[in-house]
């Protein structure tokens, strides 16, 4: 629009408030060439989220879902990936799959060959054609994972994976990090790796809900590219009595997550985790942000307010 006598006036009050900005922004650090800010997201196994208005009304279009090796041999499972993914489709979320163990009684450390693993993949993208994340393995470097004691075999599965999944973003095998997790599998797994990962998915529960930084800035130290927090949350509790209901707790953790993330330059993408939690006051794990019932707890308020910053 051409502009008027009277905006034509205010052109060199504008430059010289221009100026000044630019200089405050530089002085700071904070110029456009700065990173961008983190994105965030959801990780859920369960569908409903998807229609939950709560959810809806949340800037959080990527999600996360958890896809075990085997599921092949499990026609039901197969039917609820299908839901989840149709579910995504329909609110147009970008996914990003995660491959991870059995969950079948008796099948906790099986694992697949590459070979198989290899099928896996293609299966999944000739099922799914639109999506195009995926996570190799999940906590790789978790005791009851089968690479666990096999940095190597985690390698080959990232490997097979960028192989295979063509037009794929994939991202390193999920490591857990925190101040008191060994880096020894992570120093093993670079012997192997040998700098060629760019992006790194890590879960840093430990952080988040203990008040330190410690893991993430040990992790950077030892790793070069993009860092992709695929779970994080509050814990409402854990582990029985270790970490006893309190919502307030788990409000402050989440409080940290989005601390930590704007924290770092690397950091580009956090999947919070656990939609709605449980009633059952002896829940090994329990990071929902409502209540079963769907009413909000006080992490669904730290959440809203995170996200809002």
């Amino acid at each position: 629009m051409p502009a008027t006598r009277s905006s034509r006036g205010f052109q060199p009050l504008r430059a010289v408030l221009l100026t000044a900005l630019t200089l405050l922004l530089l002085s700071t650090g904070l110029t456009a060439t700065a990173s961008a800010a983190p994105r965030f997201g959801y990780g859920e196994g369960r569908t409903e989220m998807f229609s939950d208005p709560r959810w809806l009304s949340l800037p959080l279009r990527d999600v996360r879902r958890l896809v075990e090796f085997d599921i092949r041999s499990h026609p039901e499972k197969i039917a609820a990936l299908d839901q989840w993914m149709g579910a995504a489709q329909a609110t147009n979320s970008r996914v990003l799959l995660a491959i991870d163990h059995s969950w079948s009684p008796g099948r906790l450390t099986a694992k697949p060959t590459v070979a198989q693993y290899t099928s896996l993949i293609r299966w999944l993208k000739g099922r799914y054609p639109g999506w195009n994340r995926l996570t190799p393995w999940n906590e790789a470097n978790f005791r009851g994972q089968p690479t666990h004691n096999n940095p190597k075999l985690a390698w080959q599965y990232y490997a097979a994976a960028k192989r295979t999944c063509t037009g794929c973003t994939v991202t390193s095998p999920v490591i857990l990090v925190g101040a008191g997790i060994s880096t020894r599998w992570l120093q093993q797994f670079k012997r192997f790796e040998r700098g060629r990962i760019k992006l790194w998915a890590i879960h840093n529960y430990g952080d988040a809900n203990r008040g330190s930084s410690l893991g993430l800035a040990r992790f950077q130290r030892m790793v070069k590219g993009r860092i992709w927090i695929t779970e994080a949350a509050g814990w409402v509790q854990f582990l029985g009595g270790d970490y006893l209901y309190d919502e307030q707790r788990a409000a402050t953790a989440i409080s940290r997550v989005f601390k930590m993330a704007r924290s770092s330059s690397r950091v580009d993408l956090v999947f919070f985790y656990q939609w709605r939690g449980t009633d059952d006051r002896s829940a090994r794990w329990d990071s929902g942000v409502l209540n079963q019932d769907g009413s909000p707890r006080l992490g669904y308020h730290a959440l809203v307010s995170g996200l809002g910053a």
